[in-house]
């Protein structure tokens, strides 16, 4: 039983397939190259090297400390949000 279809791939709730784990992973690292180059625009710009280097910092501390409260049961929801 599939219950979920995300760019034209069906995978099941129960699945580990490289194919599911690749489409969960698929919007961070989408996302990953427009703010890398957001970011060296705004340190082109700015030169504000330590500023932007402390909130990157800050915001991957505030997400593995989120990724802390996931166990192996949480639901595909809680792991991706609304």
């Amino acid at each position: 039983m599939f219950i979920c279809e995300l760019e034209g791939i069906a995978y099941s709730k129960n699945s580990s397939s490289s194919v599911a784990a690749a489409i969960s992973m698929l919007r961070g690292t989408v996302t990953l190259p427009f703010f890398a180059i957001m970011a060296a625009v705004i340190r082109a710009k700015t030169h504000w090297f330590k500023i932007l280097n402390s909130v990157g910092w800050a915001f991957m501390i505030v997400g593995f400390a989120l990724m802390t409260t996931l166990s192996t049961h949480s639901n595909r929801g809680k792991q991706f949000g609304p």
